[in-house]
């Protein structure tokens, strides 16, 4: 949370850059913002020209530049409406979304709001989304908003140092399954999520249960993944993923998202020391156990050879001599 937060004071504009939210914003009827949003979509110059080619957006393109990992950079009113932006991205009207009303509804709440966005909205990569809300200091109503959209390029060094391994990583998840960051710029869904998804779910519980244990798709632990084959463009051998032992957590001290860190590495190497200890133990085993039958067959072979040899027939020389004449 603290690297979210470095983020979003780094983008932070100085008050009077943030004049245009200083007055009242009229509040836009349902029919109006729905214009708004059309001409935005379609492409308005005129619409296009006063956001994104205003002063301030201006102001905004120069903090992106000293920042490459930020991809998107926008201002939106106290009502929703979208005053300034790097780029015609995104909607025009946010009034609507429900971090904003959150925004509005709390005029205590001074934490961002932090979720994703897909790769087909920005082009490209998935981004994560902060929203930091502007209030008046006097009394702590919204002003308005400052929206970014962060590449998750950059954001991967925090997960980059854990290794585990020689083919262990970590790797972070939308809920859904998609990739967000990776040691790897391929997109797409993690292989055999859908495996993953039944360990995150956990063994359905009452609503009694519950309130003893916790919820089950809260808990962490590990899954072994078989291995998976995927198609990914026709024409081209099919993606082989070996079989994988991943550890998985869900983030929880981002209220807004849900995401799910893994940390994966083949089977074959996770389980290679514990396949060394056994077969070291079995060969123990064997070995002792095969001592053992060997001695038992040498000592049952020594307890019943004869103590005196027979050809010496002492037995004879010690019996009375009156005993052979009765015989």
């Amino acid at each position: 949370m603290s690297a979210l937060r470095s983020c979003i004071h780094g983008c932070s504009l100085s008050t009077r850059e943030f004049a245009s939210l200083a007055a009242p914003a009229k509040a836009l009827a349902k029919a109006e913002s729905s214009d708004l949003e059309q001409r935005w979509v379609a492409g308005d110059s005129k619409l296009t020209e006063a956001i994104v080619g205003s002063s301030l957006a201006d102001r905004l393109k120069a903090i992106m530049a000293l920042r490459p990992e930020v991809r998107l950079i926008q201002v939106i009113d106290g009502t929703g409406r979208l005053v300034a932006s790097t780029s015609r991205s995104g909607r025009a009207f946010y009034g609507d979304f429900a971090w904003f009303k959150a925004f509005q509804d709390d005029p205590l709440r001074v934490d961002p709001f932090v979720g994703s966005i897909g790769a087909h909205v920005l082009g490209g990569p998935a981004a994560f989304e902060m929203a930091h809300p502007v209030r008046d200091v006097a009394d702590g109503h919204l002003m308005g908003v400052l929206r970014i959209a962060t590449d998750w390029t950059g954001f991967y060094g925090i997960l980059a140092p854990v290794r585990v391994g020689q083919t262990g990583r970590a790797v972070l998840l939308a809920g859904d399954g998609h990739v967000l960051a990776s040691d790897t710029s391929e997109p797409g869904s993690f292989p055999g999520f859908s495996v993953l998804q039944e360990a995150l779910q956990g063994f359905p519980l009452n609503e009694h249960a519950d309130k003893l244990f916790g919820a089950a798709r809260g808990q962490r632990g590990y899954w072994t993944l078989p291995e998976t084959r995927e198609q990914t463009i026709a024409g081209r051998p099919p993606r082989i993923d070996a079989a994988r032992i991943v550890g998985f957590a869900r983030i929880d001290q981002v209220p807004d998202v849900d995401w799910i860190v893994a940390v994966e590495q083949d089977l074959k190497e996770a389980i290679s020391p514990i396949q060394g200890v056994t077969r070291y133990l079995w060969i123990h085993f064997i070995g002792a156990f095969g001592t053992v039958i060997l001695l038992a067959l040498y000592f049952s072979f020594v307890t019943e050879a004869p103590v005196i040899e027979e050809s010496l027939h002492l037995h004879e020389e010690h019996v009375p001599a009156g005993v052979h004449s009765e015989a």
